[in-house]
């Protein structure tokens, strides 16, 4: 294919995405508040969920368009798809389609398809780690972790469709399409055996990073070295949910601009924007959080102090 071949099909599987979206922010839009139990399935949370995964989409169709052979910009495009567009579009059709009176089998299939995109999303993570940021494998080695992954994938997205029992992401029904031979009891036991691999993947893609970065120099050091800030303001942002909490919408606000900072910086990283600041960003970062600290530390003593003396 030529180059804007390419470019058009990176752009129009992105569009696509952002489309299926959209469309669940619809469906949301018309079903009553009391079907959707969590913030997050309101068609405001829908709304602000979506920006990490448009940002994905963007970004791998931004690093796809322009760099059409490395096969990591591609990679990021999936998980854009599965994570931002699949999962969001499968469980408004399934609360939708339940609000609508439609067949159970409309209802479950979007709910299996909810199902199966974060199963998928999970397998191209590892892939995002383990490719990143050449498009190739650490080395020939590494290949086997990804047939596995691929495996665990397969196996994971088509058992959410023939598993028994109540399906997990939508209305509380029972799935029309589980296999009545399998026993209710293994249910829990199988899931957890396939997701084993899917999460060894992420451990492995983790690892993967670390080893590039010790052999790295140069370039693709300072390209890791973005995506680890990344990583680390996100994990940051995520662990801050132990000690505060935000109300409603604004922790699903926090948590996609978490989600948001990560295709953020590997676009910068791929593409090589303003790439050597990476390392002023951390001292700038560094020293805003120290300062944050000890000014939250001066303000508590003080109020301390004050309820000390009025008490």
């Amino acid at each position: 294919m030529t180059p804007r071949t390419y470019r058009l099909l990176a752009w129009l599987w992105a569009a696509t995405g952002i489309a299926l979206q959209v469309l669940a922010i619809i469906m949301l839009s018309s079903l009553p508040r009391d079907l959707l139990l969590q913030s997050w399935q309101s068609w405001q949370g829908r709304a602000i969920g979506a920006i990490p995964g448009t940002m994905l989409l963007l970004s791998g169709a931004l690093i796809a368009s322009r760099l059409p052979h490395n096969r990591f910009g591609w990679v990021l495009l999936a998980l854009g798809f599965t994570f931002g567009s699949l999962q969001a579009f499968g469980g408004a059709l399934s609360f939708y389609a339940f609000d609508q009176g439609w067949p159970v089998e409309i209802v479950a299939a979007g709910n299996h398809l909810n199902a199966a995109a974060w199963v998928l999303a999970v397998a191209l993570l590892s892939f995002v780690l383990l490719l990143f940021p050449t498009g190739n494998y650490l080395s020939s080695r590494w290949r086997w972790i990804g047939r596995v992954v691929t495996a665990g994938a397969a196996l994971g997205s088509a058992s959410v469709w023939v598993l028994p029992g109540p399906m997990q992401f939508g209305p509380s029904l029972e799935n029309p399409f589980g296999v009545a031979v399998i026993p209710l009891s293994l249910v829990q036991p199988l899931l957890f055996v396939l997701v084993v691999p899917l999460f060894l993947g992420v451990l492995c893609g983790v690892l993967s990073m670390v080893l590039r970065f010790r052999r790295s120099g140069g370039v693709e050091r300072q390209q890791i070295k973005w995506v680890a800030y990344g990583a680390v303001v996100f994990m940051a942002i995520m662990v801050s949910d132990f000690w505060v909490e935000l109300p409603g919408l604004w922790d699903v606000a926090k948590e996609s601009l978490a989600f948001s900072l990560l295709p953020i910086t590997i676009a910068i990283s791929i593409l090589r924007y303003r790439l050597y600041d990476i390392d002023v960003v951390i001292r700038k970062t560094l020293l805003y959080t120290v300062l944050t600290v000890l000014l939250g530390l001066v303000y508590f003593g003080v109020v301390i102090v004050l309820q000390s003396m009025f008490d």
